[in-house]
């Protein structure tokens, strides 16, 4: 769900302040890490 919300945060960026959207950002490519490694981790459970 918070991957979701980032995406959806980043995809409907209405402008701003750019550090808030490299936050958001780099909070999207470390949600997906997560995934991945917990996706790895139930595969290989």
């Amino acid at each position: 769900m918070a991957y979701k919300t980032t995406c959806d945060a980043l995809r409907n960026w209405p402008g701003g302040d750019p550090l808030e959207q490299q936050f958001l950002a780099e909070s999207k490519d470390q949600l997906f890490r997560c995934l991945l490694e917990q996706s790895f981790e139930l595969e290989a459970g």
